[in-house]
């Protein structure tokens, strides 16, 4: 355990420097220079005013996990080590569907500073469109090919291992694509300014995902575990849905009524 704690500082502190490194070397821009470390409360209250919600947001979501991790932690060590390993299959195909995320909340914070809510719109349909596109391979990928994939992570092939991990799979992956959609439309709203919204879609995917854990896994067992994140996708991923286009709407009639009145 030491040991792996060692290789994370170890892989991080070197990605780390090989940044700054680049950035030293091609990105004067970055460079810190001494008039930088002049302090500005209004610019630090503006990145607060965004980056506190999301905070919030990661943190109420780490919750959420420990919750499902507590409540799979009773059903025994071959349960949760089926769970983790599933989990970190999954992690792979979270990672194209992150930087679509990214991608939009920088596309979406341009035009949402040059006025043009109609490229939001666009990027936010083409975007959608890509995630479903990748949510479908990742999802025929993971349910087809998942065990094998599962394998390289158990050092003894262990038969009920492999088939709860393998089971959690075959159930998650249908709803990959509401998992996309929470990354677009999340960083969408994000990049609009509007940072509450992210921490409140965190926190319906909050209590879904523990209430599904709770209740379900009375009924239906470690199946019930299973169903806990996609129920908690598809509640965050419709609240966002409807967020953003009520928000953008809203900003839309906003903007052109304070151009009207300027014109």
């Amino acid at each position: 355990m030491p040991g792996s704690a060692v290789a994370l500082v170890i892989a991080q502190g070197f990605s780390a420097l090989l940044c700054i490194v680049y950035i030293v070397k091609k990105f004067p821009i970055l460079r810190l220079q001494k008039q930088d470390w002049h302090f500005d409360w209004n610019f630090a209250w503006e990145h607060l005013r965004m980056g506190l919600p999301m905070a919030v947001q990661f943190s109420v979501l780490g919750l959420g996990m420990i919750f499902i991790q507590a409540v799979c932690n009773k059903f025994g060590p071959t349960t949760i080590a089926a769970f983790t390993s599933a989990m970190r299959i999954e992690q792979l195909a979270l990672q194209p569907m992150i930087s679509f995320g990214l991608s939009m909340a920088v596309f979406s914070a341009q035009n949402f500073g040059a006025h043009r809510f109609d490229r939001i719109r666009e990027g936010v349909k083409k975007c959608s469109l890509l995630a479903l596109c990748f949510s479908l391979f990742a999802a025929v990928i993971m349910y087809f090919f998942g065990r094998e994939m599962i394998s390289i992570f158990i050092s003894e092939a262990n038969e009920q291992v492999l088939s709860q991990a393998q089971q959690y799979l075959h159930l998650s992956v249908p709803f990959y694509f509401f998992l996309s959609q929470i990354f677009i439309y999340r960083n969408a709203v994000q990049g609009m300014g509007i940072a509450m919204i992210p921490m409140f879609s965190g926190i319906v995917e909050l209590i879904l995902r523990t209430s599904a854990a709770v209740y379900l896994t009375e009924y239906f067992g470690y199946s019930g575990i299973c169903y806990a994140s996609p129920i908690a996708w598809l509640g965050s991923s419709l609240f966002l849905f409807a967020s953003y286009h009520y928000f953008i709407r809203l900003l839309e009639d906003s903007y052109k009524q304070h151009a009207g009145i300027n014109g």
